[in-house]
């Protein structure tokens, strides 16, 4: 039991029971340990679940389009595993940054370069989404598993969509047969 003694502008804490001081309190000892092992089952957790996850921008360098061009693609790899996600979009390879993974304006006050730029921002944003919504689930991410979902992930705001998509994969698991 804790009495505040006010003195001055701040208030001091002292024990009223002296003879708790410096004995053996089973309260203390059982909350140290738990908390020592409530910390390390939530590392062995967290540890089990952890995954490598790393997306960047690329291009193909060996197919150039006649304007010039190239597919842009988006590298994904999960835990040694990696796979190339394209885009429907082609830039200038000499337009991009390829260690930051990033395109580069073609002239000053580029117009399609803003607009690119939004696009593929918002297609690692959805990679983002997706390898997130796995992580908080506490659910194991794999490559083939993230690109059907990078696929039907319009499918979250669109009901039609979703279900085309949910009778398809069923119809291929032979859910449905003959007789329904």
């Amino acid at each position: 039991m804790w009495v505040r003694f006010p003195v001055g502008p701040r208030t001091y804490r002292k024990s009223a029971n002296k003879a708790r001081i410096g004995t053996f309190s089973f309260y203390n000892h059982f909350q140290n340990d738990f908390l020592t092992h409530f910390s390390l089952s939530i590392f062995r957790i967290f540890s089990e679940w952890e995954q490598d996850f790393s997306k960047k921008l690329t291009i193909t360098d060996e197919y150039v389009k006649t304007d010039g061009t190239s597919a842009l693609y988006l590298y994904v790899a999960i835990d040694d595993k990696h796979d190339r996600i394209k885009l429907k979009l082609s830039w200038p390879p000499a337009f991009l940054d390829k260690k930051a993974g990033q395109i580069l304006p073609r002239k000053r006050n580029d117009p399609d370069f803003n607009d690119f730029k939004i696009i593929i921002d918002t297609e690692m944003g959805k990679l983002n989404d997706i390898f997130k919504a796995h992580r908080m689930a506490e659910k194991k991410l794999s490559l083939d598993k993230l690109i059907e979902v990078y696929h039907s992930f319009t499918s979250k705001n669109d009901f039609l969509k979703f279900w085309l998509t949910e009778v398809n994969e069923r119809w291929k698991r032979n859910i449905y047969g003959m007789a329904t």
